[in-house]
């Protein structure tokens, strides 16, 4: 009984660190995205963030500070954020 409950915690051991380093592999991947995809994601948010910012000008101009400063910030918080990230997938 003693040999086979040793058996048994072995293979379940395998299994165990076979489960966990695929699970890094995959948060690895989903972590740690390729250049290309960097640069897509840095070129959409950078839009996205331009556009919160245009949005928030004109939000100012009419005369709506509360969502106009909130947009501005928000837009302002995309671009950086992504400046960022785009710069650490580089290294």
């Amino acid at each position: 009984m003693k040999k086979y409950n040793e058996k048994l915690i072995e293979a379940t051991n395998k299994v165990s660190e076979e489960s966990l380093r695929k699970s890094k592999s995959i948060v690895k991947k989903l972590t740690h995205p390729s250049k290309k995809v960097s640069r897509i994601g840095f070129a959409l948010g950078g839009r996205v963030g331009v556009g919160l910012i245009l949005v928030g000008a004109a939000g100012l101009l009419l005369g709506r500070s509360a969502w106009a400063m909130g947009s501005i910030a928000a837009g302002t918080a995309t671009i950086i954020s992504h400046t960022v990230s785009l710069k650490r997938n580089k290294e």
